[in-house]
């Protein structure tokens, strides 16, 4: 975009009329193919789909490994992907819980 001047009302700015690498001040009509860097502001629905249920101790979450090898698709069911899964301040160690297995 190059200001042009007019004898009458000083600077104003026009659309270039050939492409140059400098960045426009005038919004294009054209939709952008280089991501946004505006991060999002929705948040995730509370569907009951997407509600968890969080390891609420050690033993709860020890039961919950020692089914994890056995019945997969039980614990699957309660706690979800074991990948998603969530622990209150009330787990206070993990230790050892994959030993052996």
């Amino acid at each position: 975009v190059a200001p042009t001047v007019s004898s009458s009302s000083g600077p104003t700015l026009q659309p270039s009329t050939s492409p140059t690498a400098e960045a426009s001040l005038v919004p294009s009509t054209q939709p952008s193919t280089q991501p946004s860097f505006q991060p999002s502001t929705s948040r995730p629905s509370l569907s009951p789909t997407n509600t968890k249920i969080c390891f609420q101790s050690n033993s709860e979450l020890s039961g919950a490994v020692g089914n994890w090898f056995t019945s997969l698709a039980t614990v699957e069911s309660t706690y979800g992907p074991i990948g998603d899964w969530c622990f209150s301040a009330d787990v206070t160690s993990m230790e050892v819980l994959f030993k052996d297995r």
